[in-house]
């Protein structure tokens, strides 16, 4: 069965995304890699990198992000 993921979080600067990749991996998250996930550069939309991860990991990965002080990149859940 294919895993689903989920964006939980966007910034515009991919190195910025880079870090914040590798902020969750060290804290056992799994998220896409970059090259693998959505990038928007669409004009008037949310230009940037989403950083996903798999939907069971997300409502935990976002709490962790916002104790870190990064919440404002938070995407909010479009699941529920």
């Amino acid at each position: 069965m294919e895993k689903r993921f989920v964006k939980v979080c966007h910034h515009p600067n991919q190195s910025f995304a880079g870090m914040v990749c590798s902020l969750l991996e060290e804290n056992e998250f799994h998220p896409l890699k970059l090259e693998y996930s959505s990038h928007i550069s669409l004009a008037g939309g949310r230009q940037g990198y989403f950083i996903e991860l798999p939907v069971e990991e997300a409502a935990l990965a976002r709490k962790m992000l916002e104790e870190n002080d990064l919440g404002k990149f938070v995407v909010p859940d479009e699941t529920a």
